[in-house]
């Protein structure tokens, strides 16, 4: 939590709140906030956010509408945007008859262990998938990696796996906002 949020006189709060402290503080400052991370629940502070559910429906739809037959979900546990378009992603593939393979790990797992075993790993995942299939991030920021698993694997993107990836995109200027 920030020192000084406590005597800071603003008209009010624009906040990434990843934690039930940093809420707390933002609510015990007084000022009007808005979350705009939806990591936690905090039913006191207000959430302006990405409807995580209408993000992944309209990725199945779209590789359903393709002509896939075959579904995946890389995903990250622990994240409730993530969870929500994982579990909306696949109630979507199921209600159009087909199944969902998850591939759930928690954010920055791969940063505890050298990327190339994570990759690796990875891998061994998306080489089991049959083919071809339609597969969705729960971020672009999970893109890096699918894609060199997806070269050690020896499947062909977007021929064996097609590759959907939502919100943040890193540049060679920073991050931006899809």
């Amino acid at each position: 939590v920030p020192s000084w949020i406590a005597r800071w006189r603003g008209d009010g709060i624009i906040a990434r709140v990843q934690n039930i402290e940093t809420a707390q503080a933002v609510l015990d400052s007084g000022i009007p906030a808005i979350d705009i991370l939806g990591a936690i629940r905090a039913d006191a502070l207000p959430l302006v956010h990405t409807d995580d559910r209408r993000i992944a429906q309209a990725g199945a739809q779209h590789l359903l509408e393709r002509g896939f037959q075959h579904f995946a979900f890389y995903g990250w546990v622990g994240e409730p945007w993530s969870e929500r378009r994982a579990d909306a992603f696949a109630a979507e593939i199921r209600h159009a008859g087909y199944g969902c393979t998850l591939f759930e790990t928690t954010h920055g797992y791969h940063h505890s262990r050298p990327w190339e075993d994570y990759a690796d790993e990875l891998a061994l995942w998306v080489r089991s998938l049959e083919k071809p299939v339609g597969l969705m991030l729960c971020s672009d920021q999970c893109g890096p990696v699918l894609l060199e698993a997806c070269r050690r694997a020896n499947c062909q993107v977007p021929d064996d796996v097609a590759v959907i990836g939502v919100e943040v995109a890193r540049t060679h200027h920073g991050w931006r906002q899809d």
